[in-house]
């Protein structure tokens, strides 16, 4: 089918640049639009690839780039951009982020870009023409009122009614895929339906359209690629993968929405505190200044005053000295006058009238001669006028005076309720506290409250969030606590204003206390540790570990401390029994309240109290209650620091507060389930009820915290000692059985370990591990 000489030159069916999508006299005001712009050539992207940064440049571009690369490094100009073998390094021109390729042809294709810049160029071909052409038959269109019908996608030509007709009755033409055009579609619509499907570029290849997806090589492929090239790939139809990776990435573009979200959230958020940082500022300006003007104004009326008193204390003096000088004068002029008499008297007189005037002269010379004698003729004010101004320690206050609180948050630390202790492991249900103590950019602990302090628990794998408490302590600490519900791991974060203080978030294991699984472990100490042992009486565990354990041998006593780590005995105390300061007769019971320690004295019949120091120095304090007692065994303390002491040969409970005052018995004389006899430990479970070891009944008793009787468990028992660890659960130390029994919080026997020996005392640490005094065996034994 001829063309018609004098039309202008259509379109190429693989448009590749301005010169095959337009005529040149075209090019400056029909463009391809800038974001069709490979920005390395800065014309339209041909066989456009994308980076994984997301941005794309022409195939040719990007292979000029990595021989620049190449060429560089042999010239010795950059640092070397090849890492091993084929591998090198490409800098993306627009971002510079480097990425590590074997070749540019493992970038993916931006097949969509390369769409685009095919219409746009069909698009600016077709504006800039002067008169519609029919590519089959030559025909102008511009002024007949007729128009371009159809495009054919396999041809690549534009026709007209009578080409497009001939199309559909030839043979070999009839199975094209034909575009018919709608007059009222935009031309770059229109275009949008004539670029044909992609086909296969493989060599031999190139009339088979993509309908495959190797799912092995992550790309389209043709029937024939998958039978020769990628037989034993997975492959899948590609209309099928099309949609499935459009799920996917719908999925992914809903989470990256959700993410821009929050950022746009964060950005207003910041903003905003940006602004309120600005307006605390000018609000701190205002408070700084107007106190200092309040200042400025009592320290001038200070100042007006005590001048004032200087003035008056001045005037005074002025005043005294004055008069004083004034008598000074008026004596010295009667002196004068006298003396000038006298003088005139003796020298002009004769006898008879000096012998006439002597009476009066002599009178007034003698008057004169006595008020001398009266007068004081030192000052009768001192010249100083003291003022009493400390500047030093005003100054001191000065630059003390006032404080204001950057919140540093970089700079915000937290540490645990004892920072030099281990850390507690965390158990299930039992409220976990962690101490914050929040600092500013020196460094120097900040000592108000007020921050805005915010905890999260979130349980991973589960994605639960547990509600935490934040108590402000008013001094710059705060107590985060929280309970979890079930084991697992759990990720802490704390923060103040959106920033995370130091150390956080941070990873906490919860576990549950298993002991129907609980075994007796090896003993610890061994025997032979502590010379002139005996046999092991009572137990406490320090915070940090270390290991307290009462003795007794028949004639001597003592309070063996043992290391953490090593079980060797670090100190001891005690020797001979005796009733001295500082010694024991029989330490049945003991208990550690922070840094204190107090020791059932049992033979001796009172409470002994020490200082504990460093966690093994032990410094003795005082006898507290002495002979108010029978046979004290064990003893406890309330979270207000009252001593609980079991009064074994009493049979009684008797309380008393940290000063050493007695507060209240718990009489064991009662009627019915009340009574009891003989106790030999008392502890509290986490409600706050008292639990009592009553040896003489063979049970457990229990009672409120002021003193009512609620239940008991273990009947039969010999309970020598008695404990509740961090999850409620009650440990018995059975001599009758010589077991450890252990019930869960509702009073019920879970587990009996055996192998024990007349244990007499039981403790549990901070991480859960339990401690039992064995007197018979001299074993001190973990389980």
């Amino acid at each position: 089918m001829s063309k018609n000489a004098e039309s202008k030159e259509k379109p190429s069916k693989n448009i590749e640049s301005k010169e095959r999508t337009m005529k040149s006299a075209d090019r400056e005001e029909y463009h391809v639009r800038e974001q069709l712009l490979c920005k390395l050539c800065s014309e339209g992207y041909k066989e456009p690839r994308i980076l994984p940064c997301l941005h794309s440049f022409c195939y040719d571009c990007l292979q000029k780039e990595m021989e620049k690369v190449g060429s560089q490094n042999e010239m010795g100009k950059t640092e070397p951009k090849v890492k091993i073998g084929s591998l090198k390094n490409i800098c993306c021109p627009t971002c510079q982020k480097q990425f590590v390729i074997t070749s540019v042809s493992e970038l993916p294709q931006h097949l969509y870009l390369g769409f685009e810049v095919e219409v746009a160029g069909l698009a600016n071909y077709y504006k800039g023409t002067t008169g519609v052409i029919c590519d089959g038959c030559g025909k102008d269109f511009n002024d007949s009122g007729e128009s371009i019908r159809g495009f054919c996608c396999e041809c690549q030509e534009f026709l007209c009614k009578a080409c497009l007709d001939y199309h559909k009755r030839n043979r070999n033409l009839s199975k094209h895929k034909i575009a018919l055009l709608d007059e009222s579609a935009s031309i770059e619509d229109k275009l949008k339906l004539m670029i044909k499907e992609y086909n296969c570029n493989e060599h031999g290849h190139e009339k088979q359209v993509l309908d495959f997806y190797c799912a092995t090589c992550t790309k389209p492929v043709c029937n024939y690629c998958v039978v020769s090239q990628h037989k034993e790939h997975a492959f899948n139809d590609l209309s099928r993968a099309a949609s499935e990776q459009r799920t996917e990435m719908k999925q992914l573009q809903e989470s990256v929405c959700n993410i821009l979200h929050k950022l746009e959230n964060a950005t207003s958020n910041t903003d905003k505190m940006k602004q309120q940082v600005e307006a605390s500022k000018k609000n701190a300006t205002l408070l700084i200044n107007s106190t200092f003007e309040d200042l400025h104004r009592s320290l001038q009326e200070r100042e007006k005053a005590l001048l004032t008193m200087v003035d008056k204390i001045a005037e005074v003096k002025t005043q005294s000295l004055q008069s004083q000088i004034d008598g000074f004068k008026a004596l010295h002029s009667d002196v004068t006058r006298n003396n000038d008499m006298m003088t005139h008297t003796l020298q002009t007189n004769t006898d008879q009238q000096i012998v006439a005037l002597r009476k009066v002269l002599h009178t007034s010379m003698k008057s004169i001669i006595t008020d001398f004698e009266k007068v004081i003729l030192l000052p009768n004010q001192h010249s100083s006028i003291t003022v009493h101004i400390e500047k030093e320690p005003l100054s001191d206050q000065m630059n003390k005076f006032g404080c204001v609180d950057d919140c540093a948050l970089s700079k915000s630390t937290w540490s645990w309720l004892s920072p030099s202790n281990p850390i507690p492991t965390p158990h299930v249900n039992v409220k976990y506290k962690l101490n914050i103590e929040m600092k500013n950019l020196q460094g120097e602990k900040l000592m108000s409250g007020g921050m805005p302090l915010v905890a999260e628990f979130t349980s991973k794998g589960q994605d639960q969030n547990i509600s935490a408490v934040v108590e402000d302590k008013k001094n710059g600490t705060y107590t985060v606590s929280f309970t979890a519900a079930s084991a697992g791991d759990y990720k802490v974060h704390i923060s103040v204003q959106g920033h995370y203080i130091q150390n956080s978030p941070f990873d906490l294991k919860f576990v549950k206390r298993n002991y129907l699984t609980a075994k007796i472990l090896e003993p610890r100490p061994p025997a032979a540790s502590c010379s002139q042992q005996g046999n092991w009486l009572s137990i406490a565990i320090h915070s940090d570990g270390s290991i307290f354990a009462g003795s007794y041998n028949g004639s001597h006593s003592y309070i063996h401390i043992h290391g953490q780590q090593d079980n060797k005995c670090i100190r001891s105390i005690g020797g001979a029994n005796s009733s001295s300061n500082g010694n024991f007769y029989y330490p049945r019971g003991m208990k550690i309240m922070g840094e204190v320690l107090y020791v059932a004295d049992s033979n001796n019949h009172r409470i002994q109290k020490f200082k504990v120091i460093g966690g093994s120095n032990v410094e003795f304090q005082s006898v507290l209650w002495q002979g108010q007692f029978s046979q004290p065994h064990g003893l406890c303390t309330d979270t207000q620091g009252n001593v609980f002491v079991a009064d074994y040969g009493n049979s009684r409970i008797q309380v008393f507060d940290a000063n050493s005052s007695f507060v209240r018995t718990i009489p064991g004389n009662g009627s019915g389930n009340s009574s009891f006899a003989n106790p030999t430990g008392v502890t509290f479970d986490h409600a706050g009820n008292i639990h009592i070891a009553a040896y003489g009944t063979g049970s457990i008793k229990v009672f409120s915290s002021e003193g009512k009787y609620l239940r008991m468990y273990g009947e039969g028992l010999k309970p020598n000692a008695i404990a509740i660890d961090s999850c409620g659960y009650c440990l018995v130390a059975d001599s009758g059985t010589n077991q450890l029994r252990i019930y869960d919080p509702e009073g019920t026997l879970i587990n009996s370990l055996t192998g024990l020996n007349n244990p007499t005392g039981i403790a549990v640490d901070q991480n859960g591990n339990l401690y039992v005094a064995n007197h018979g065996s001299n074993h001190i034994l973990q389980c």
